[in-house]
């Protein structure tokens, strides 16, 4: 399995790749996956909480009100 590491900066900046091989059992593969999804869930709903409170406030939300709202 290859798995992409991302490191990212600021907005407009490059963002570099590297692809890793590592080997895992079907089990750790799934589990895996199954975080994945889970992280997915925790996006879009950072997500949804911020675009709601833009809608609200007409400003973005902070880290802090993000982290007492979810």
């Amino acid at each position: 399995m290859c798995v992409r590491m991302e490191q990212m900066f600021g907005v407009g900046s490059m963002i570099s790749v590297q692809i890793v091989r590592f080997h895992a059992s079907k089990r750790d593969i799934e589990r895996l996956y199954a975080c994945n999804r889970e992280s997915a869930q925790v996006w879009n709903t950072c997500l949804q909480l911020a675009k709601n409170y833009y809608l609200e406030h007409r400003k973005w939300i902070s880290q802090s009100e993000l982290q007492k709202q979810s």
